[in-house]
Parts: structure tokens; sequence; C-alpha cells
């Protein structure tokens, strides 16, 4: 179905641990990108995936987006995976499946430009198609 569980579905995870932290210095988020100051909470993945070793920090802000996307995507049983740093793809993936709306909260969270391209009109538009 998507584009990120297509491209990411044969990938194999040896082990994989997750662990909340309290940040002891500045950590930057790999999905939002929002420093993460200290004294502040954000969720730690370790692992080795297809023989490397990996480690992902993520806000808590957008671990809670994270379950809500996978959420929605099990509503409609759509198989989905969680590919870090991928949210923003994952939400696309949701509007463009129409299981969301543009109306919908994480889209104006993740994807403020996508109101102002359909508030365009036709001949605008034709400037963002690839």
């Amino acid at each position: 179905m998507s584009w990120y569980w297509e491209d990411y579905q044969d990938v194999v995870c040896e082990f994989f641990a997750t662990k909340k932290h309290v940040a002891r210095k500045q950590h930057v988020c790999g999905e939002c990108h929002c420093r993460i100051h200290p004294g502040v909470t954000y969720l730690c993945y370790v692992g080795k995936w297809d023989g490397e070793f990996s480690m992902f920090i993520m806000c808590s802000n957008c671990c809670e987006t994270w379950v809500t996307v996978l959420d929605i995507f099990d509503e409609y049983e759509v198989p989905a995976l969680q590919v870090f740093g991928l949210l923003r793809g994952a939400i696309e993936e949701l509007l463009d499946a129409t299981f969301i709306d543009e109306d919908d909260q994480l889209v104006h969270m993740w994807l403020p430009d996508v109101q102002e391209i359909t508030d365009m009109n036709p001949a605008q538009m034709s400037l963002f198609e690839a």
C-alpha cells in the first residue's frame, strides 16, 4: 500500500530496545528535528537492522503522533510499519488514502503546506508537480 511499507518490509531486525530517558544534554528529535533540552523526557530506540547497529531519538510529541498514525492504519486494516524518520511520509500516506482529511490535526501539525497548496488555482498547483 504505502511507499514506506514496501521499501522497508524486508528489513530484518535482529534486535531492538526502547527506553525512556531524561535528557542530560541537548539532543535533536529524529522526526521533527526539534531540540530536546536537558530535563525533558525522550524515547531512545537502539537495535540492529540488516546487520547495522542504529540509534534513534524521538521527542515525546512525535512518539504520541506515531501511536496515533499506526492506530489509524490499524483501524483501516492496512499493514504499516514504523520507519524512523518517515513520520511525515506516513501522514502524507494517510491523507492520500483519505483515511484523514485536510482539516485533521495531524495535517495541520505536520503538513502545513497542504492547505496552502490546495487553496491555489490549478495553474499554480502545476508548479508543485514533479
